[in-house]
């Protein structure tokens, strides 16, 4: 009886160990707290949304970013029309700030970043324009992007999805109908058909060479095998493949026959325009998966706007092939976003830049002379000889700049802390960030403290608005001393933000004399008793 007894205690305790494993399982799964209708995410169930949720929109976000601030509401509002229309999308939020592992394996740039993940990997990056309508809009075309891609299973024969060319065949969508193609234009894609028979040695090439351009590219890949597709395009059906830049009457034609290597020229010279109009699409394939260095017109809507663009697109036919170009127009999001990464303002336009997009920002070379075709091709020339001189953004220098903490721009780097014979202690700050304005009052302390040290410089920079050759920073506030004597070396402060620390801090490092106020009225005042 015993031992019988002892059996069953022993199997109920394993049936209720199991009941328990499968509801923690299933509260897992709906283990997601919401926020205004937006799923918040966490290091612990990141990887879970990925896996739950086919469509997934992530903002990575801080809370002390102005731009996130302003964004919020509009997510929300995002979130809740999905919501209301039962799409497939969800929209989720992660504080880049404490879920560092979920944040560290996306490398991000700034805040926000907006990312588009299907069925668990990275589909594309949003970089529109940050209000509902035009989130939603972005969503549906990336939707139906990824539907195209879906259509694997009706562009291989049984034999090749047996096979482990599978899948490069399930990135391919079966063209039916020449509307089709309009219809798949209509997104904004540059899409690229082959032409003929789902077998042979050009097919396999084919499906080779799509694998190599993933869906951030902005490209589309199609196959057609219709009598009624190839007489529209004007082929003969028998493995060409037809380039197509967003409309039908903008396409070219690869004939038969050609090597792996050649397709892929092919496409890579012929995907976009003579000149570029960056939009939300495209630019993160120009900034980010295929960076190359670029000539961009930023523009406004005036007349001289437009006599800038004719010019562009003039040196444009010259230098085609050698570099690529492209238009911004400054009152679209995107463009705009890139204007202010560049410090070009409204009133500034229309201006050119050369842009070398690198791992963390951009080399800028800046035409200083008038826009005409012959300035920019020589501006080019210039710029392939290394002749030109990296352009860094600046405020304007300030008229007065009387206070105890000296305001430093761009233009005035060189003069007021590499020049100077003073000692410097610099703060390289953001406007919205909140430990910068926590530490405001106290730098401003420590200022009017030493302020008569005449060989002491306590300066700040604006670092969203002013760039410096060399200093890569990598948060905010980030505060160096320069010494007198050894300006190329600067050193870094990375103790307590209190008064008493940071003087102790300039007391340790100064190469002139210091003159603490607080230690002269301490003595002041003993002198007296």
């Amino acid at each position: 009886f015993n031992i019988r007894e002892r059996k069953i205690q022993i199997m109920l305790k394993l049936f209720c160990f199991t009941l328990l494993l499968v509801f923690s399982f299933a509260a897992t799964q709906e283990d997601f707290i919401r926020d205004d209708g937006v799923l918040v995410l966490k290091d612990s169930n990141y990887h879970l949304a990925l896996s739950k949720f086919d469509y997934l929109l992530i903002e990575f976000y801080a809370p002390w970013c102005g731009h996130c601030k302003k964004l919020a509401p509009e997510y929300a509002r995002a979130a809740q029309l999905l919501e209301e229309s039962q799409s497939k999308i969800i929209l989720a939020k992660l504080d880049a700030t404490t879920e560092t592992h979920s944040a560290a394996s996306n490398n991000l740039q700034g805040y926000p970043t907006l990312k588009f993940f299907v069925k668990g990997k990275e589909y594309s990056e949003y970089m529109g324009e940050r209000t509902a309508n035009a989130m939603i809009q972005w969503l549906k075309g990336q939707l139906e992007l990824a539907a195209l891609s879906d259509s694997a299973k009706s562009t291989t024969d049984e034999s090749a999805s047996a096979s482990s060319s599978a899948d490069a065949g399930s990135m391919l969508a079966t063209v039916t109908s020449v509307d089709e193609i309009k219809r798949i234009l209509d997104l904004g894609v540059t899409l690229i058909v082959f032409s003929g028979p789902k077998n042979g040695l050009l097919w396999n090439i084919y499906k080779e060479a799509t694998a190599k351009f993933g869906p951030e590219t902005g490209l589309g890949f199609g196959v057609t095998f219709f009598e009624n597709v190839y007489k529209a395009v004007g082929v003969s059906g028998k493995g060409e493949v037809v380039l197509f830049k967003q409309s039908l009457d903008k396409k070219k034609v690869l004939e038969a026959p050609y090597d792996a290597a050649k397709l892929h020229d092919f496409i890579l010279n012929n995907q976009h325009e003579v000149v570029i109009h960056i939009t939300s699409q495209n630019a993160p394939m120009l900034f980010g998966t295929d960076p190359k260095p670029l000539i961009i017109l930023f523009r406004g809507i005036k007349t001289i706007d437009d006599s800038a663009e004719k010019q562009l697109y003039k040196a444009a036919e010259t230098l085609s092939g050698r570099i690529r170009f492209a238009v911004a127009n400054y009152h679209e999001a995107v463009a705009n976003r890139l204007a202010d990464l560049v410090g070009i303002t409204e009133d500034e336009l229309p201006k050119i830049r050369i842009l070398e997009p690198e791992e963390v920002e951009f080399s800028k070379y800046a035409l200083s002379k008038d826009i005409s075709s012959t300035n920019i091709i020589e501006f080019f020339e210039e710029y392939k000889k290394g002749k030109l001189k990296k352009h860094y953004k600046s405020e304007d220098i300030p008229i007065a700049n009387v206070d105890p903490v000296k305001v430093v721009v761009g233009k005035t780097f060189q003069q007021m802390v590499l020049d100077s014979t003073k000692d410097v202690l610099i703060e390289f700050y953001a406007p919205w960030c909140g430990h910068c304005k926590a530490l405001e009052a106290t730098y401003e302390s420590v200022a009017k403290r030493l302020k008569k040290s005449t060989d002491l410089r306590i300066a700040k920079i604006d670092a969203t608005e002013n760039e410096v050759e060399g200093i890569k920073l990598t948060g905010y506030p980030t505060i160096f001393f320069y010494p007198s004597n050894k300006k190329d070396q600067p050193i870094e402060y990375k103790g307590d933000r209190t008064e008493r620390s940071l003087v102790n801090f300039i007391k340790d490092h100064a190469t002139t004399k210091i003159i603490d106020a607080e230690i002269d009225s301490s003595m002041l005042k003993t002198e007296e008793l």
